[in-house]
Order: structure tokens, then sequence, then C-alpha cells
């Protein structure tokens, strides 16, 4: 039995819609069975589970094999359904988590079952594409380039991640990677500019995430920039002007936020994008866009795989990080394929796209992977 935490939200009920759609027995949670209204959720069992109740969380996890916690803020729950899963006797999937948990978990004596953690677009898809675009050169990576944001609805928890993301220690905003090292307070953020993928008018706000450092230290890259991107208005603004969150402003800094991106999306479209560019020494620049209506549905994608595969017993006991047990170059083709997502390859014509230097540039040579 999978059983899935967190099937209230837009992820959580994404994954158990795969996953039943899959034909795997699935065990729902909440802690109410009402608050579970989804339509293809109805011939599904719903346990009751509250995860700050220790007794119905164990209890919740006893009944499965798998435990996939959806729930949010993952920076707030940590490794608490991690613990309770794998103390039971079931194997743990997480399509967050990232380094707190990933850390928290490899401590002696370590799990006697699967762990899988930063099983979803971001963290998750934005290691495999940087790992799969540095084996399309012949010739060593001379420098990493992403641009990653958009707009789409905020749930809260994805709203309370992204603020506590930098307590978290999953990244350092306005750092970059030069000479083999991170450098910090690099790099300022550069609004009102024009970028290639992007519509209109965008701010782009450094942030070199511990993600794309482990990948600069196992590719040996010795240069790498990270941007998030958020097109101009309140939202950007608000994140711009919030600093340090105490525990008891969270839940107004959320509304704070969801309100502002609601603002922005009047009139417009949702779209999240992945620019992903490696260099050569040589200039030989390569370009991989993934292009979806919203995260959620490729996060869901990914943590159902993982899910699927660890359920079948194909990963071995341990502590990983959903890129190292995946095959990046068969999920960018499968993401390819979900409707609503894209993923072309573009180059080795495009130069690199440099937000500090707010150059626009032309897209030549597109193709489908």
């Amino acid at each position: 039995m999978i059983g899935v935490i967190g099937t209230t939200g837009m992820v959580g009920a994404a994954v158990a819609e795969r996953l039943h759609s899959a034909g795997l027995p699935v065990l729902l949670s909440a802690r109410r069975r009402s608050a579970i209204n989804h339509p293809t959720h109805a011939d599904i069992e719903v346990a009751h589970v509250d995860i700050t109740d220790s007794v119905s969380l164990d209890a919740f996890c006893r009944r499965c094999s798998v435990v996939v916690n959806c729930a949010g803020p993952s920076y707030r729950i940590l490794d608490t359904v991690a613990r309770a899963a794998l103390s039971n006797g079931a194997h743990y999937v997480d399509p967050a988590g990232d380094d707190p948990v990933y850390t928290r978990l490899q401590r002696p004596p370590g799990p006697q079952r699967a762990a899988v953690v930063s099983a979803g677009l971001l963290p998750g898809v934005s290691a495999m594409i940087p790992s799969w675009l540095v084996t399309r050169f012949d010739e060593p990576i001379h420098r990493l380039s992403c641009l990653a944001g958009g707009i789409a609805p905020l749930s809260d928890a994805a709203a309370a991640d992204f603020l506590l993301s930098e307590e978290a220690g999953i990244g350092q905003p306005l750092a970059d990677w030069s000479n083999h090292q991170r450098r910090t307070a690099a790099l300022r953020p550069t609004r009102q500019i024009n970028l290639p993928f992007f519509p209109g008018s965008v701010s782009a706000f450094p942030y070199l995430p511990a993600e794309l450092e482990r990948i600069c230290h196992r590719h040996k890259v010795p240069k790498a920039r990270w941007f998030n991107i958020f097109p101009a208005g309140q939202a950007e603004q608000v994140i711009a002007t919030l600093g340090p969150i105490p525990d008891t402003g969270l839940d107004d800094a959320v509304a704070q936020l969801r309100s502002a991106v609601a603002h922005d999306m009047q009139g417009q479209a949702p779209y999240h994008r992945i620019v992903m560019q490696a260099a050569t020494d040589a200039g030989d620049v390569r370009t991989v866009v993934l292009s979806c209506e919203d995260g959620y549905q490729v996060t869901a994608f990914v943590t159902s795989t993982v899910a699927a595969l660890v359920h079948s017993d194909q990963i071995p006991n341990g502590v990983y990080r959903a890129e190292e047990i995946l095959d990046p170059s068969a999920i960018i083709t499968s993401l390819h394929g979900l409707q609503g997502v894209s993923v072309i390859e573009i180059g080795p014509s495009l130069e690199l796209i440099d937000p500090t230097q707010a150059q626009t540039s032309t897209h030549e040579e597109e193709g489908e992977l």
C-alpha cells in the first residue's frame, strides 16, 4: 500500500491520481474525509491522520509499504513524517525535503528502508537538466547558467516553503559559483528587464542553490549562476522587501505573497520555466528550456515515478536524492510527453543569457527532444 500524506494539496492530489491511474494500491490521508473532494479519489480509501499527532501518524504508516509525504511546509515538517514511516517499516518518498531532511536521515544508524527526497521540480528536475546537459558536450563545461521562475497560483505550503528556503540552508541569495567555489554577495537583483523565454518585463534575483553547487562539484564546473525570475509586479516587490520571517509572522507573509501573486496573475496565463545553459571554453553553448503551466503536475510526475520504483523494491535501502536514482534522459523525454509541458533543446548558437547585463537574445536551431 502506498500512503499519500497531504492529498488535500495540489501536489498530493495529483500524485494520488497518478498512482491510482497506474493501478497501484493507494491510501489517502486527511484530518477529515470531506476535505478530499477530487472526483477521481472517490473510490480510494481515506485514513485519518494528523502529522502533529504521533499516534495517528504511526498508525497510518504501519498500514503502508511506502509513505509519500506531500504535506507542507516542508521546511517546518522536516523529517517528522520520514522518521515515522521508516520506524514503522515503510519506505519514504518526499517531493521536497532537500538537504535538511537528507542530512537528518543520513545520521547513524541510517534507515533500513529506502528514503528518497527532492523528488519534484525544484528540487529534482532542476538537478537532472544540468546533469543531462553536460553529457551533450565532448569538451568540459566551463559555465552553467540557469533562469527559473514564472507565475502561477501558490498554495499556502508552496508559499511558506519559498519564504523559508533561505533559513533552510538550501541555497544562498546573491551568491554565485566562481573558480570552483561559492562567492558570497557577488551579485545584485536586476529589475524591469526583458529576457529570452520569459514574457514581458521581469526581475532577476541571484541565488545559488546547494543543488547547483553539488552539480558543479560533480562535473568540475568552475563557474555557475542561477537567477530566480519573477514577472514585474507586486509579488517581486513583496519578495524584495521581506526580511527574516519569525515563526509568528509566517502566516501573514504567506497571505501577503499569495495576494500579490493573485494580483499579478490578473489577465495573465500561468507559466513556469527553467532555462538551463551550459558553455565550454570554446564558446559552444547549449540551452534546455522546460516550460509548463505550473510546477505541480511536473512534481507529481517525478514523485509518483519514484514512489512506483520504491514500491516495486527497485531501490536499495538507503537515503537518496531523486536525481541519484533516476535517469535524467528518460525523465526529460517523459516530461516532454506530459500535457501542458514542453522541453526543447536549443543551440549551439544561442549566447549565454546574462540578466546582470539585461541582455536580450534570439533563439535558433530549436528542436524537440
